[in-house]
C-alpha cells in the first residue's frame, strides 16, 4: 500500500515520488503537479514518473527564494 503523504514531513517521504505523491506533498491541484513535474528531473519506469524527494526539495527552495526576492524588489 502506498505511503500517505499529507502533512508529513520531508523526512518521512520515500526516496521517490510519484505524480501522486508529489501532488499530496505540494497541495497542489493535478494540472499544477503535471506542470510541476516538468520542472523537477526525474527518472521513468514505464508510465511512471518517479522524482527523487532531493530533487523536489531542491525545487521547492528555488521557488521560495524566487518569490522572496520577486517581493523585495518590488519594496525597494
Amino acid at each position: 500500500m502506498a505511503q500517505k503523504t499529507e502533512n508529513l514531513r520531508y523526512e518521512d517521504l520515500p526516496d521517490f515520488l510519484t505524480v501522486k505523491e508529489l501532488k499530496e506533498y505540494l497541495r497542489v491541484g493535478w494540472n499544477k503537479a503535471y506542470q510541476i513535474a516538468n520542472e523537477i528531473p526525474h527518472y521513468r519506469s514505464g508510465n511512471r514518473r518517479l522524482f527523487p524527494k532531493e530533487k523536489v526539495k531542491e525545487w521547492a527552495l528555488k521557488q521560495s527564494r524566487t518569490k522572496i526576492e520577486k517581493r523585495l524588489w518590488a519594496v525597494k
